[in-house]
């Protein structure tokens, strides 16, 4: 019976350690690029986002004194510096949730890549979309906090 309660308790562990390992952010800026030379952004709504993510990127960069809008392309004002596009990643397990966040800055006018960050958090380590955003966000702006 000991030895079986063990097995279960280093099972655990290891299942414990494995878990909490795959939580991963990512965050670049490309070379030669100051994001404190860029102003105005724009969060892009894609077609098919039911959730509003964009609007979760969009008051989490507000939240970071970030001059930020969303909405769909087509509705972009013309003084934007930068075009904000993501890809949101959801994922079943019991409930639907998000697994992983994808959000890349272009320059509005060269389309060149800015900066790009991910987010990802597996089934037991699950977070919410604002969350992800702000992870995101926090890890491209530390400068501006």
């Amino acid at each position: 019976m000991m030895q079986m309660r063990s097995f279960i308790i280093f099972s655990v562990l290891i299942a414990a350690v494995f878990i909490s390992s795959c939580s991963s952010l990512s965050s670049k800026i490309s070379p030669g690029i100051n994001l404190a030379d860029y102003h105005d952004y724009y969060v892009v709504r894609h077609d098919r986002d039911m959730r509003h993510i964009d609007k979760f990127i969009k008051n989490e960069m507000q939240k970071l004194g970030l001059n930020a809008q969303s909405g769909p392309i087509d509705s972009k004002p013309p003084e934007v510096d930068v075009i904000v596009n993501y890809i949101d990643k959801w994922h079943w397990d019991i409930t639907v949730y998000m697994l992983r966040l994808t959000i890349d800055f272009r320059d509005a006018k060269s389309d060149v890549l800015l900066a790009t960050g991910k987010s990802e958090h597996p089934s037991f380590g699950r977070k919410p979309p604002e969350f992800h955003a702000r992870e995101i966000l926090e890890s491209i702006f530390k400068e501006k906090k």
